[in-house]
């Protein structure tokens, strides 16, 4: 029996929290949206950073503490997905959307595209906008239940734009895809071929279920790391939102030079002390926490999945292979699709009060879709359930 009990939260501290989640809506709405978890941290990462702050000095750190998170990054990579990272070709930042940005920024210019792989997390489809770069997207299909990208299509489309730069998600955020070793080597080859970057978001590579495996796309080959930018950190397998620390893993000195030639340090800022504490303390000691948490985050998806069947059988629900997300296609609902100028997901909180991510947030066309957070306790995850089974009940047939 797991020393964790992740299945009592208590909303009372959440909602008195600083918590973005449970603080954004009204109070009668029960939060299932933004990408952290209502948990405790791990015992390490609670004393890492109760010790800074019992000491009362909040002062410069230690260079030696921005190195201690470029070993814990590289000591994890060779461990847990054997991977072999230069420490020196790692930067530390304070968060993986900001390294993105600033990647994007180093390796192309206004009008060179950027290749995404949609539905996707919506501050990957910030960063063409932002940069005034068109965005190349190639809008992902699902067959028999999963997610995945017709690499035809994506080759033609690629050979017509000519992007400089591929925003990789994976784990995949929203539909929880852990790609494969085959779909991985498609991707790698257009890389190759057409000479882009990858800047490869892997900051769910811990939370993946059996059997699936977590592979790097840098690990692929010296070609492709060549052309690698490996953006992550502990934050969201070890709720660490908030404390701000990530790290930059270049596949060659080379790669890393060109981008510190266009990117001053100074731009990138720094993360913060207890960010860096929490950080190392989460890769070097608290895989016994995320052990639990993984049970306890396999355990609600099963039962997801399962209450969806049962209860919601016109709403999809693709089975999350990594991630805490959930991607919820609510198309075949009666009165969905063509009734409202709202989204599914505005509907779901004005009219169920339940707060889930708007569909339309991940990309066009995306109305009748909406994303749950599932990295809650059993009885919450129950009532989201209750909710949005009550909002479908209601709707017209």
């Amino acid at each position: 029996m797991s020393a964790y009990d992740f299945d009592h939260v208590d909303e009372a501290a959440l909602r008195g929290s600083l918590s973005s989640k449970w603080n954004r809506h009204d109070p009668d709405v029960l939060p299932a949206w933004v990408a952290d978890m209502d948990f405790r941290v791990a015992p390490a990462i609670d004393a890492a950073v109760r010790s800074i702050a019992d000491s009362g000095l909040h002062l410069y750190p230690r260079w030696s503490t921005y190195e201690d998170v470029k070993l814990a990054y590289a000591e994890r990579s060779r461990n847990r997905w054997g991977v072999e990272v230069d420490p020196s070709l790692v930067l530390t930042v304070s968060e993986v959307v900001q390294a993105m940005q600033a990647a994007t920024l180093a390796f192309s210019d206004p009008g060179d595209g950027v290749l995404i792989l949609t539905p996707i997390y919506p501050p990957f489809l910030a960063v063409p906008r932002d940069q005034r770069r068109p965005l190349v997207e190639h809008q992902m299909v699902e067959r028999d239940g999963t997610y995945t990208f017709d690499h035809e299509v994506l080759r033609a489309q690629v050979e017509a734009a000519r992007p400089k730069v591929f925003l990789l998600c994976n784990p995949h955020n929203p539909v929880g895809r852990v790609f494969t070793h085959a779909e991985l080597g498609a991707l790698r080859d257009l890389v190759v071929e057409f000479d882009m970057i990858c800047v490869a978001d892997e900051i769910h590579s811990d939370l993946v279920f059996e059997p699936h495996r977590h592979i790097s796309f840098a690990s692929l080959g010296p070609d492709v790391a060549a052309r690698t930018i490996t953006l992550t950190s502990a934050s969201k397998a070890f709720n660490l939102a908030g404390l701000r620390c990530a790290v930059m893993g270049f596949g060659s000195a080379s790669l890393k030079e060109r981008f510190e030639a266009v990117i001053p340090e100074a731009v990138l800022g720094k993360p913060s002390a207890m960010g860096m504490v929490a950080t190392v303390a989460a890769w070097r000691e608290s895989d016994d926490w995320l052990d639990a948490c993984l049970a306890h985050l396999d355990g609600n998806r099963r039962y997801l999945l399962g209450e969806v069947a049962r209860r919601l059988p016109m709403v999809g629900c693709p089975e999350p292979e990594g991630t805490y997300l959930a991607w919820l296609d609510f198309g075949r609902v009666g009165g969905v699709v063509g009734a409202s100028a709202d989204s599914v997901g505005e509907r779901l909180r004005d009219e169920g009060r339940v707060a889930l991510n708007e569909g339309q947030t991940f990309g066009a066309g995306l109305e009748a879709y909406a994303r749950l957070n599932f990295a809650t306790s059993r009885p919450i995850l129950g009532r989201v359930l209750d909710r949005i089974e009550a909002w479908v009940a209601a709707q017209p047939s």
